[in-house]
């Protein structure tokens, strides 16, 4: 039955597939190759991001100062302007820019008994990425004639 008979030969009748070959199982079809290396290169960048980023802020290093008298006006009170400038060095690996400022409290005496006044850093200041810039900042001060007596002993002490 699964013979033919041709000129009294017989043979096997081949059996044929309408199915197309099948590729190798260990192939990868050619987007998981992509989707591979794109995931390994997003990888290797957040590793760099990491790095160049890390830690995240390292507080500048400042030293040189130089103050120049705005306005002096004595009378009742003693009123000062002083306008600052400070050499800073910015460790970190991008530019600070100081866009707005808040005024902070200026105090004497190391336990910070005596508010005289205010300090605004000027907009506008930057400090390069790892490198050295310059913050500028203006002092506004007012003595009243009691703060003046009890300074007085220290500014003249020192």
């Amino acid at each position: 039955a699964g013979r033919s008979s041709v000129s009294g030969m017989t043979s096997p009748i081949p059996l044929v597939s309408a199915l197309p070959p099948q590729p190798s199982k260990d192939a990868l079809p050619c987007w998981k190759c992509l989707l591979g290396a794109a995931l390994v290169a997003y990888g290797a960048f957040n590793t760099y991001i990491y790095t160049k980023f890390t830690p995240v802020y390292s507080a500048a290093e400042c030293g040189d100062q130089t103050a120049m008298l705005d306005k002096l006006k004595i009378g009742t009170t003693v009123r000062v302007r002083l306008r600052i400038e400070v050499t800073c060095w910015n460790p970190n690996n991008y530019e600070v820019i100081i866009a707005t400022s808040e005024p902070g409290l200026v105090w004497m005496f190391e336990d910070r008994r005596l508010p005289i006044g205010q300090l605004t850093l000027a907009a506008g200041s930057t400090l390069p990425e790892r490198g050295p810039g310059k913050i500028r900042a203006e002092m506004d001060a007012e003595l009243s004639e009691e703060d003046s007596a009890r300074l007085m002993p220290h500014l003249l002490a020192d």
